[in-house]
């Protein structure tokens, strides 16, 4: 036992970040996240709580107090509140994306406008005995040392479920864009389904990398004769078939994933977000280039389709 576990510990005991908080009480009650904010709001939560810092020692400082309100509470509140959590997550996702060089594109349509937000600091936590003290917080009943308990799984809705963190997790936020009442809804549909929900196993995984390994590089004759006869065939290029190959794997092996007679490349992107977030337990931080892909698979599946024929089916 290292000297520095006992004041964690006693910290995590004393106090609950705001998040958690935000989405314990969201999840508990069935309300959106901005709906519990406004509602704190109204309530002047801001003037009867105090927000705590911590600094890397675990030394507490109190937030800084503006006209009578704590100045984290309601500028993080103000910003969540826009339109919702769902759309502010989305905000700062696109602005950290941005600022590392990386493709933020996918994040346009997350929110409603750049200049609509701005960054608030929003690492800060509530005293958990403060809280009981309030009426209307009483009135919800809530034990607050539950709330570190769940991965919570945001959605663009606003709404919220949560799951148990399995032992060894130590945190983790779930980013949905998909509406929650959507996701019931496909729930629903593969609990009335005959057939297990496929799994992607290992074995099939290889088999596809193996075949698609040994497919030739030639691009179709009609394409070929804008081409030179020498040129090679870009890792772009293959990164495309191996997606396309993947896709319509997933697809021969269950009607989940066609549409008509292709992959449906929606259901296969939902798919893997939700594999990553719910069953493999990635965090959010983790989870950038997993969402958004839809056109980059529908894209692939277009262009390559047409070399694999029946060939994959006759194989695996």
């Amino acid at each position: 036992m290292s000297l520095m576990d006992k004041p964690k510990t006693d910290f995590y005991k004393e106090y609950v970040s705001i998040k958690d908080f935000l989405f314990y009480v969201a999840f508990t009650q069935k309300e959106t996240v901005s709906d519990v904010a406004s509602w704190l709001l109204y309530n002047a939560f801001s003037k009867d709580i105090t927000s705590y810092e911590i600094d890397r020692h675990y030394r507490v400082f109190k937030g800084k107090i503006k006209s009578g309100a704590d100045k984290n509470i309601e500028r993080f509140f103000e910003q969540i509140t826009f339109d919702g959590y769902h759309a502010y997550h989305a905000y700062v996702c696109f602005i950290r994306d941005k600022e590392d060089g990386i493709d933020s594109s996918h994040w346009k349509d997350s929110f409603i406008n750049e200049d609509y937000y701005k960054l608030v600091y929003s690492n800060f936590y509530l005293n958990k005995a403060e809280l009981y003290e309030l009426d209307y917080i009483k009135g919800l009943n809530l034990n607050f040392d539950q709330a570190s308990d769940y991965i919570y799984h945001t959605y663009s809705c606003d709404g919220i479920d949560a799951t148990v963190k399995p032992e060894g997790i130590s945190s983790g936020t779930g980013w949905h864009p998909i509406t929650l009442q959507q996701k019931k809804i496909n729930l629903a549909k593969e609990r009335d389904k005959d057939v297990p929900q496929p799994k992607l196993s290992l074995e099939t995984l290889n088999k596809a990398i193996d075949l698609i390994a040994s497919m030739p590089n030639e691009i179709p004759q009609k394409e070929a004769l804008t081409k030179t006869i020498n040129e090679e065939v870009s890792s772009r290029s293959q990164d495309k078939k191996l997606i396309a190959m993947l896709a319509i794997l997933l697809a021969q092996k269950s009607n989940v994933f066609q549409v008509g007679n292709r992959p449906n490349a929606t259901q296969i992107n939902e798919a893997i977000v939700n594999l990553a977030q719910q069953e493999l337990q990635v965090i959010d931080d983790d989870m950038f280039g997993l969402k958004g892909n839809t056109a980059k698979i529908s894209n692939a599946i277009k262009e390559y389709s047409h070399i694999i024929k029946n060939k994959l089916k006759d194989e695996l």
